[in-house]
């Protein structure tokens, strides 16, 4: 099974990998980086230019498996980004967030050609930022810090000095580290149980292995326990 990840970095792509390996444990998957490419410049301004390319659309047809679409949401809602970025956070829930960037990369990638391959792309969209998905696996017992949706950077980094790094510099190695235990299915349910955005993902895998044919014929059949991840009905 191929899954193909656009991603703002490669530290992003390296979580997001462990989270795949985890969820479908199938030692067939194939993991492929469209954006950014290994040693290349990322940022969410060329995940927005990949979607909006050419060459993607093309690519499209010819890309088995699924297509994992990740952005952060803190610099959307910021000035000074483009007017077709923009969106206004202002007291919305994290499903209506999730939603409205949803939208915006839909825009991106233009509704017709996303309605042509719907089946197959997944969004990873982290409110604020995909460190925030990481907070469940520190804060276990502290669900209003696990569940936070800003400073998740800072918080993780306070539990990460206790032993003796921190992830400011993304170093790849430290990012490999803390993400490795998102391997497990128990620790896939452990976040996913605890954090609304990192919930939102798994759903949208979810839906996505559930309605692809070649990925649900592909896939390792579920374990009993990993059923149950994803039981949050969409709205």
């Amino acid at each position: 099974m191929e899954v193909s990840i656009i991603s703002e970095g490669v530290t992003d792509q390296i979580i997001i990998e462990a989270i795949v390996q985890g969820l479908l444990n199938d030692k067939n998957i194939s993991l492929n980086a469209l954006q950014p490419k290994e040693n290349e410049p990322g940022g969410w301004q060329l995940v927005r230019s990949y979607c909006k390319s050419k060459d993607f659309k093309e690519a499209l047809p010819y890309t088995e498996g699924l297509i994992i679409i990740h952005i952060d949401c803190d610099v959307l809602g910021t000035d000074g980004v483009p007017e077709d970025c923009v969106i206004n956070f202002n007291n919305m829930t994290i499903n209506q967030a999730f939603d409205a960037v949803k939208a915006k990369i839909i825009g991106f990638i233009t509704p017709n050609v996303f309605n042509l391959y719907s089946d197959r792309i997944v969004f990873a969209i982290a409110i604020n930022s995909i460190e925030c998905w990481l907070l469940p696996l520190y804060y276990s017992n502290k669900r209003a810090v696990a569940n936070k949706t800003s400073g998740c950077l800072q918080a993780l980094n306070n539990e990460l000095r206790k032993r003796g790094f921190t992830i400011d510099k993304k170093d790849l190695k430290y990012y490999r580290e803390i993400s490795k235990d998102l391997r497990a299915e128990k620790t896939i349910r452990h976040c996913y149980e605890r954090n609304e955005s990192f919930a939102l993902f798994i759903d949208s895998l979810n839906l996505a292995i559930a309605t692809y044919p070649k990925v649900s014929d592909d896939a390792d059949e579920p374990e009993e326990a990993g059923e149950a991840i994803g039981i949050k009905e969409a709205e």
